[in-house]
């Protein structure tokens, strides 16, 4: 197994002016650089855009290949948004090929090739208060107080400098204005500096990365374990200060931290700015997200998020988490070398049991042993997301199903972390059981110091052999059930004595008569608005809704049984006239209940020295 150690620089600095035109002799590649990138916004444009300079060498080479991400996080139409394209050395060209994200650039072999390109913004004001769906908040924005944007949708890479090599990096950020820093991923400049950021390693590094710049960030920092959290905020909250949000951030991080005994990890990720990012998406209530690229979690949330609900708290836990999990125990999904060969970043399902599911088990495990949650708020949590797992229409999937819907079917994408979170619960009971330790310990023997890189072997499969060969011998074979409950979608074995040896000594289980949320018609209904697939035994058809009918508006909570569905239903015009609007209100519940578990803490459990050993999750 090849090990990589990758050195990382964040300076902030001045950077060389960007160049006007053609370039000269003189502009040639900074010394230690094989590709040099520089972005700077132009919110002047219409519509404003990110300007991207890029230089490299020729070394021999007539003609060169520019490849952009085909997709990440949802987003599968990152090329459309570049244009603009120049070569800037007289005699170089560049044209789009006919595969799609692919551009090819004719130069000389002793040439430095010189590219200059425009990526749009996919908003026209990102501080509109107009709702953004989660696709949008992984897009380029640009406007007219700031600007961020993630590495995928903005830095193509030269194709011959691949993923699977190392490669000298240089890219240069340009502040927004002479009052406002350059953040992220890299580091923090001072204000109206340029950031650059220096690093030897795959250009996946520039890819999966933050930056972002602008008077519309309010910038704070906090101490914890082993060096400082960075925090960045956008917008308004009416029930969230900044200040709030900065130490109940901070409480969270430094747990996790002491909890990893990681105290070298936190002075790297403090070295290198590890940041905390919130940004408004304006949508109703329980609708937030987020995700972990290179030092940043960035979250997105609505305007009445609080640090005093457990939507924070677990925002928050389960995003800072993956600073470990995968990456601190080996490559993500396939490894780097099954990226390259596929051409891109690919997007390996199977292996979201552990960065996912892992990560979701350990967000509430460390809530409890923190004393942040008590017993019954995490009862209440496992009893949540148990439900949700043995509801699920999705439940039956194979993985192979699961992929191509992951971002876009919530139902079918939250299969991998209820697969990998209950995994994790019956695993660490099995070791604990045999007395071979527990899950915590065996993980902690896995980390990775900070900063290392597995080229070869993902992080799921080196937990994955851990496991198996700690569990030989006890009847459990996790790669067996791996294959059966996480690939071929089987039911994992719940039964009554299954769950008690997964949930623990502090918990009991007790079975309750559930109402089962039921919509009632189509959802394809909301695309095409025009309502379909009415149940003639369902809650729409009781409240008088047929198929057909025109729909003009809806509310609807998804799996909330407390509140109404509330529809706007179009009646036929007269003589071309549109129809007037009347609004039908009706409770989403099937006339079936259905027996599910709940879990409860036992009346003995304060005192129970083996529950509290359990809490702490060590």
């Amino acid at each position: 197994m090849r090990r990589q150690t990758l050195t990382l620089l964040a300076i902030g600095c001045s950077a060389a002016a960007f160049l006007p035109g053609a370039a000269s002799a003189a502009d040639a590649l900074p010394e230690g650089c094989d590709l040099d990138y520089r972005v700077k916004a132009r919110p002047d444009l219409q519509p404003a855009a990110l300007e991207v300079e890029l230089r490299f060498a020729a070394a021999g080479r007539r003609e060169s290949v520019i490849r952009a991400v085909p997709a990440w996080a949802g987003v599968t139409d990152y090329a459309a948004s570049y244009g603009d394209w120049q070569a800037l050395q007289a005699g170089q060209r560049i044209q789009p090929l006919a595969e799609p994200f692919r551009w090819q650039v004719l130069h000389g072999p002793d040439e430095v090739v010189q590219l200059r390109w425009r990526v749009r913004s996919a908003l026209a004001d990102p501080e509109a208060l107009k709702p953004q769906d989660q696709i949008e908040m992984y897009r380029t924005q640009v406007g007219a107080r700031g600007f961020q944007f993630f590495g995928h949708g903005v830095l193509p890479s030269v194709e011959h400098w691949g993923d699977d090599r190392l490669t000298r990096l240089c890219l240069t950020l340009q502040p927004f204005d002479a009052q406002s820093p350059a953040f992220g991923t890299p580091g923090r400049s001072v204000p109206g500096q340029a950031l650059t950021w220096r690093l030897s390693g795959s250009h996946a590094r520039l890819r999966h990365a933050f930056y972002a710049s602008g008077p519309m960030w309010r910038l704070q920092e906090r101490p914890v374990q082993g060096g400082v959290l960075d925090l960045a905020v956008r917008g308004s909250y009416a029930k969230l200060g900044d200040a709030e949000f900065a130490d109940a951030s901070a409480r969270l991080v430094d747990l996790q931290r002491r909890f990893w005994g990681d105290e070298q990890a936190g002075k790297q990720a403090s070295a290198s700015h590890q940041w905390l990012v919130l940004t408004p998406n304006h949508l109703p209530s329980n609708n937030s997200g987020g995700t972990l690229v290179d030092k940043v979690a960035v979250m997105h949330v609505p305007q009445d998020f609080s640090a005093r609900d457990g939507a924070f708290e677990f925002l928050v836990a389960h995003e800072n988490l993956h600073q470990w999990f995968p990456q601190r125990f080996g490559a993500h999904g396939g490894g780097r070398r099954a990226k390259a060969e596929a051409g891109g970043d690919v997007l390996d399902v199977p292996h979201y049991w552990f960065s996912e599911g892992f990560t979701d088990h350990y967000s509430y495990r460390l809530l409890l042993a923190s004393g942040l949650w008590d017993l019954d708020r995490y009862a209440d949590k496992l009893t949540e997301r148990a439900r949700a797992y043995l509801r699920s229409p999705a439940r039956g999937l194979k993985a192979a199903e699961i992929a191509p819907r992951f971002f876009s079917d919530r139902e079918a994408g939250r299969q991998m972390y209820s697969r990998g979170e209950l995994l994790a619960l019956r695993w660490d009971a099995a070791l604990r059981q045999a007395g071979r330790g527990s899950l915590s310990k065996l993980l902690q023997g896995l980390l990775l110091p900070p900063g290392t890189r597995e080229d070869l072997t993902p992080a799921s499969e080196r937990v994955l052999q851990a496991l198996s060969q700690a569990l030989a011998g006890t009847g459990i074979d996790p790669a067996d059930e791996l294959r059966r409950y996480v690939a071929q979608g089987e039911p994992l074995p719940l039964t009554q004595q299954s769950w008690a040896e997964a949930m623990g000594p502090c918990l009991q289980r007790i079975e309750e008569s559930v109402p089962v949320w039921q919509l009632g018609f189509d959802r394809a209904s909301f695309q095409s608005r025009v309502l379909q697939g009415v149940d003639p035994e369902g809650p729409a058809h009781a409240a008088g809704l047929r198929d057909g009918m025109s729909l003009a508006g809806f509310s609807v909570h998804g799996g909330d049984v407390r509140r109404d569905v509330l529809l706007q239903i179009r009646e036929p015009g007269v003589d071309g006239a549109p129809g007037k609007v009347r609004e039908v209100a009706y409770r989403p519940v099937s006339r079936m209940p259905q027996q599910l578990p709940r879990w409860q803490a036992k009346a003995d459990a304060a005192g129970d020295a083996s529950c509290r050993a359990w809490i702490s999750a060590r």
